[in-house]
């Protein structure tokens, strides 16, 4: 249960940083290309380091949106999480 409500949340932290990114860009994303960013979580679920496959300004946008945030405190420090965007059906 702890870890679906992790989960809901990281998606949630994510959602938000990713909406922000939409409106900094004028709502108009002219590359919508898949990407992926790589979190890597201190004790306290401080994102320490990041890293991105992908160029596209929103992948850019969200990658430093991601670094302000702080997720819950995950079972072990060091701790990695990923969230990988794409828009295709």
């Amino acid at each position: 249960v702890v870890a679906v409500a992790e989960n809901v949340r990281r998606l949630d932290v994510g959602g938000r940083a990713l909406a922000d990114c939409r409106l900094e860009s004028g709502g108009i994303l002219a590359d919508l290309s898949p990407f992926t960013v790589v979190l890597e979580l201190d004790a306290t679920g401080k994102v320490m380091r990041t890293w991105r496959e992908g160029e596209s300004p929103i992948a850019t946008c969200f990658e430093k949106a991601m670094q302000a945030q702080s997720l819950a405190a995950p079972p072990q420090a060091p701790f990695y999480t990923y969230f990988a965007m794409s828009w295709d059906d």
